[in-house]
């Protein structure tokens, strides 16, 4: 079975007066959500490096690099790549952003 889904704009749904809207099925999200476990092990070992806690269970380190993929792609749109390359090259360790952040 080799269904196409066709790409549309995101579908928005109202319950109790808020407004939900999935993110685009598009490529690029594709990318992202289609990126199989084992592929994720050296991202989740550089953020490990950074201070994010990931057990070492694989599914539990792909749940947290597609984590990282997707808020990049929601702050950074098409760029998203982009952006998550330069934080796992040159990001400053979750302690350091949290102290930063408080200070």
């Amino acid at each position: 079975m080799n269904a196409r889904i066709p790409t549309t704009q995101p579908a928005a749904q109202e319950r109790e007066g808020v407004v939900f809207v999935l993110l685009p099925l598009d490529e690029q999200t594709r990318i992202i959500l289609g990126r199989p476990n084992f592929a994720c092990v050296q991202t989740a070992q550089r953020m490990r490096e950074l201070g994010h806690k990931i057990e070492r269970r694989s599914a539990d380190e792909q749940a947290a690099v597609l984590h990282l993929h997707l808020t990049m792609y929601q702050k950074h749109g098409a760029a998203w790549l982009e952006h998550t390359l330069k934080y796992l090259e040159q990001g400053q360790p979750v302690a350091a952003a949290t102290e930063e952040a408080a200070a």
